[in-house]
């Protein structure tokens, strides 16, 4: 942490040399766009003033903070970078005082993450012996009620098949109450034939007996 705040800070002093060498060799070679560059800065608003003598001022977006006006635009400019880069050095800076406790949370949390990935590890081993178990008694129970099912299927068949005895048994004791019936009405008509027989012989016994009398 303090190695890459270290590296802000150099990044920060490099850019405003280069920023301050650059206004410089500008101001030697001459024929500088100082609009165009204060309109490039983000995060300010440049203002021309309409009075006489002219004032240039600068305001920062976040915050508020204004820079000094002045006549020129050049130390506006010088102004809001050395702005930018107090802000940029008063974030290294803040990062930096941050370090310790970030330290202190960082090995807090990495202690914390072991011991849970410890927890988490022991708890996966139980979840996949518990997987194991439920897949093998899964597996019994699978074939326990396939056996069952081929049981029931034995007996579905064996039900079938007293159910046709039943039916057969009922269509022959069908047949032989038919036969009963008829045989009754065939007793009956031999009876009346009887009856009808002995009253022949008995008329024909009569009959005998009064031609013998007379």
């Amino acid at each position: 942490m303090k190695t890459t705040v270290g590296k802000v800070l150099s990044v920060a002093t490099a850019v405003a040399s280069v920023v301050f060498l650059g206004f410089v060799l500008v101001a030697t070679l001459g024929g500088p766009n100082w609009v165009a560059e204060a309109n490039s800065i983000e995060g300010y608003s440049f203002a021309r003033s309409d009075t006489d003598p002219v004032q240039w001022s600068a305001k920062s977006h976040v915050g508020g903070g204004s820079i000094a006006a002045n006549v020129a635009i050049e130390p506006v400019l010088v102004g809001v970078y050395d702005a930018r880069i107090k802000a940029a050095k008063d974030a290294a800076q803040t990062l930096a005082d941050k370090e310790p406790q970030l330290q202190t949370r960082l090995t807090e949390a990495t202690a914390s993450i072991d011991v849970d990935y410890k927890a988490l590890k022991d708890q996966i081993d139980d979840l996949s012996k518990l997987l194991a178990q439920t897949e093998a008694e899964s597996l019994a129970t699978a074939e326990q009620v396939e056996a069952k099912a081929e049981e029931v299927r034995k007996i579905e068949l064996q039900i079938q098949s007293r159910r046709e005895d039943v039916l057969r048994l009922a269509a022959q004791v069908e047949e032989i109450r038919t036969d009963r019936f008829r045989v009754r009405e065939l007793q009956q008509q031999m009876q009346d034939l009887i009856q009808q027989i002995d009253g022949s012989l008995e008329r024909a016994e009569n009959r005998r007996r009064q031609l013998a009398g007379s």
